[in-house]
């Protein structure tokens, strides 16, 4: 944005704003507080869902606008003093915040006759604190007071800083206004504590409009420049507001997320407890059949365990173990073989899981162990009795990782990563691979099992976060940046106009005599135009100057300059010869470059003849034109089969002619070879042509296209550098374009596509 004068508005407009937002929020907070008052709910809180405005910020607002109304009308006394309490009221209510203080000034209200079981009713739900400001209000209020001290004091900066305050307070309540468009909770609220009301944010966003209005309003009348500040403003504000949706938006993603994961991880655990209380009812009511009927014959027994095993998915096996601790009976048997004989008191934590089960008289689960069969697992005791005499325990293996892929649901396991822990020793887990992309997202719980506690990790999977987390944060960043950018510079070309303006209106009014200046100055404007026009069609007459009226002379120069070197060369000093030498070489070089002028000017203006042409014999064509240099050179020219195209062969040829010349002309040490070759690709051709000269240093490639522009001194290697530009034009004329591959020292390639449907370009 360029230093222009300007300004926006004029101050008394500054100070109608202030005064309009003034009275908005007086009668914002009055109307509050007659619904406090009165016991009128929807003055209170706009609808059921949303939060109500507290007494406090309803106080608050009744003093913001009293600062902005007297403010206005210059009573500087008064506007300081009502905004100092405003500003109190903020500052005090963030130290409560922060520090956990409790000053009291929530609780004097209700001595002003608020019914306290009212204000209870409202403060239940949504707020941290009864009666207590929310803390981006409080913010909001603590950054008005100090903004309105800025204000009015002298000095540009102060009176700036002023106004940026103002711009933030604004920004603090359009952020929560869109979070009730959007239904972005976090964008009105921090956290758990208070939220700001929707009226609340109506009353924050018009304060701030205010506090600016009245701080340029002030910088007006105590400075004679003009106020610049305001598109700086609409950047700070739409920064705030944009960055702030942005955080807003993400959080409460994050947030969404954690609940998420909270309510799968309390699915899962419920789910693990519910499958292991079936199989643990099984098991007892097992226990209570062999308590009742006492010990089966193994063949009802097998029935039995078999109804189980039908049932409930997940054991290993099902045993009894006897009196003297020794597995005795299991099935199913061929897959427990191993296990038949084994003494369970051998482990201790066999041993201790069936002492708690023998205290309890209840299904009691052991830690992990090395099940009997091979592979790690836990098992289950639960003693049973012949007719009241001790007859041992139904035992009972599981193998952890079949045993819970059978209790969870498939749709659980599939959107979450989940760990079963034993201490610290992992049972079981899914998803391993994303645990730290989910790690943020966290929950360890627990699940209580009979003689055993489990930990229990959850975290979302890919696919749920995917799901969670999307680009509306980022692109919502992007678009308000942009936003708030083009907004700043519409007020930027605003104020520029609204200066001009001004400065020609003031100008009309007391120095009538430059308006006689104005109109000879637009008839002087006139002048130049029509001089620019008739500029221009000199311009245009140029082609033809250079080829008749400026060729002519130039040639008769060079002419008696060269019959001048030829006749008197040696009969004058060498001082005279030399300079006759450097007159024939310069209007010797004068001649090429107005020709190639001339023939870049030609080819600008004449346009394009297209027709069937055949590259290959434009190839030919330009080949037998650098005959003689190709003979002097010992060049090998070759060439690969060479499409037929709708072009203009004139200038193709031109393009031809002139890279195989630059392929003579810069060439090496070594026996030039040039090699010409066209390549399909598709709905174009590609062209190359290929030497083994000097090459090019890369670094050159903005400058190797441009007219007139030479990498050589004349005295290297002669040209006008006009050639390269011309083939850049003829190529670009055909829709194509041109660039080159090369590196110093190991040759140059240049390439240039054709397209096959040529459009005309000029």
């Amino acid at each position: 944005m360029a230093n222009v004068p300007a300004y926006f508005p004029l101050p008394a407009t500054s100070r109608r704003i202030a005064m309009v937002s003034g009275g908005f929020l007086v009668v914002l907070g009055v109307m509050v507080l007659s619904g406090w008052y009165l016991g009128i709910p929807r003055l209170m809180q706009l609808h059921p869902t949303f939060v109500a405005m507290q007494f406090n910020t309803a106080v608050g607002f009744t003093l913001a606008g009293v600062t902005l109304l007297t403010g206005a009308r210059g009573w500087m006394g008064v506007s300081r003093t009502s905004a100092f309490f405003v500003s109190l009221l903020g500052v005090l209510t963030l130290a409560a915040y922060l520090g956990g203080w409790n000053f009291g000034f929530e609780t004097w209200l209700w001595k002003l006759g608020v019914d306290q079981t009212r204000m209870a009713q409202y403060t239940i739900t949504k707020l941290s604190a009864p009666g207590r400001l929310a803390p981006n209000t409080a913010l909001a209020f603590a950054l008005f007071g100090i903004a309105i001290a800025l204000a009015g004091t002298r000095g540009n900066g102060r009176m700036l800083a002023g106004a940026v305050l103002g711009t933030l307070i604004l920004g603090i309540g359009t952020i929560a206004l869109f979070g009730y468009i959007g239904g972005t909770p976090t964008a009105y609220g921090w956290g758990r504590l208070t939220r700001m009301a929707i009226h609340t944010a109506m009353g924050a966003t018009v304060a701030g409009a205010g506090v600016v209005a009245l701080s340029m309003a002030y910088a007006r009348s105590k400075h004679s420049e003009r106020v610049m500040w305001l598109r700086w403003l609409v950047l700070v504000a739409g920064a705030v507001v944009s960055i702030g949706l942005w955080q807003a938006t993400a959080d409460y993603e994050f947030e969404q997320l954690e609940r998420t994961t909270a309510l799968g991880a309390s699915t899962v655990r419920n789910e693990i407890a519910i499958g292991m209380k079936a199989r643990t009812e099984a098991l007892t009511r097992m226990a209570r059949r062999w308590d009742f009927f006492g010990r089966p014959t193994q063949e009802v027994w097998k029935f039995d365990t078999e109804m189980v095993h039908a049932d409930f998915k997940g054991y290993q096996g099902i045993a009894w173990v006897d009196t003297s601790n020794v597995i005795r009976w299991i099935a199913p048997e061929r897959a427990n073989e191993a296990a038949l004989g084994f003494d369970v008191r051998r482990d201790p934590r066999r041993a201790e899981a069936m002492e708690q089960a023998s205290e309890r008289n209840e299904v009691v689960f052991s830690r992990v162990v090395e099940l009997a069969v091979g592979g790690r697992g836990m098992v289950a005791f639960i003693p049973v009795s012949d007719r009241g005499r001790a007859d041992g325990y139904i035992y009972a293996t599981f193998r952890i990782g079949p045993l819970l892929q059978t209790i969870l649901a498939s749709d659980h396991q599939d959107a979450f990563g989940m760990a079963v822990l034993d201490g610290e020793e992992r049972l079981f887990a899914t998803d391993s691979a994303n645990a730290t992309l989910g790690e943020p997202w966290l929950r360890k719980v627990r699940v209580d099992l009979p003689g055993v506690t489990w930990g229990l990790n959850v975290w979302p999977g890919r696919a749920v976060i995917g799901a969670a987390r999307s680009n509306e944060p980022k692109l919502m960043l992007v678009v308000g940046l942009a936003f708030t950018i083009l907004l700043a510079w519409a007020v930027h070309l605003a104020q520029v106009a609204g200066s001009r303006k001004e400065e020609a209106e003031v100008s009309s009014n007391e120095l009538r005599y430059e308006v006689i200046q104005h109109e000879r100055a637009q008839l002087a404007l006139s002048d130049q135009a029509k001089e620019l026009a008739r500029s221009n069609e000199e311009l245009e007459r140029f082609a033809y100057v250079a080829s008749h009226d400026l060729q002519e002379p130039l040639r008769m120069v060079a002419s008696y300059t060269k019959l001048l070197a030829k006749r008197y060369k040696g009969k004058l000093d060498s001082d005279a010869d030399e300079f006759i030498g450097f007159a024939v070489d310069g209007a010797t070089r004068m001649q090429q470059l107005i020709q190639d002028l001339l023939l870049f000017s030609r080819v600008g203006s004449q346009g394009l003849e297209l027709e069937e042409t055949s590259s290959q014999a434009l190839l030919d064509r330009a080949t037998q034109n650098l005959r003689i240099s190709i003979e002097e050179s010992g060049a090998t020219t070759t060439h690969d089969q060479l499409p037929t195209l709708h072009a203009d062969s004139l200038k193709l040829g031109q393009v031809f002619q002139n890279l195989m010349g630059n392929a003579l002309k810069f060439r090496g040490s070594e026996s030039v070879r040039v090699h010409v070759a066209a390549v399909d690709k598709g709905a174009e051709w590609q062209f190359s042509v290929r030497d083994n000269g000097i090459g090019i240093d890369p670094k050159y490639v903005d400058r190797i296209f441009v007219l007139f522009q030479r990498l050589h001194t004349k005295e290297e290697y002669a040209g006008t550098g006009i050639g390269l530009a011309l083939c850049k034009k003829i190529i670009e004329m055909h829709g194509g374009k041109i660039w080159f591959e090369s590196k110093t020292g190991e040759g140059t390639n240049f390439l240039f596509t054709l397209p096959k449907g040529i459009a005309v370009h000029a």
